[in-house]
């Protein structure tokens, strides 16, 4: 039986990285179709990701 080797798939293993997601196709489209450029949306996606990083780092330093 031959086995084929498939490349890693961030979308079914796992979280994805932001950059995976701002590049999807998909997500792409849904850009436009709202009438967005990805430079209007990183902007947002990475002040989010910061400030949720942020926080999670308080919940984990609480935690320990």
């Amino acid at each position: 039986m031959t086995h084929f080797l498939r490349p890693h798939d961030p979308w079914c293993h796992g979280e994805p990285r932001l950059v995976d997601v701002m590049e999807d196709p998909i997500v792409l489209a849904v850009m436009e179709r709202d009438g967005l450029i990805p430079d209007e949306v990183w902007p947002l996606m990475l002040e989010a990701r910061s400030r949720l990083g942020r926080r999670l780092c308080k919940v984990v330093t609480l935690a320990a």
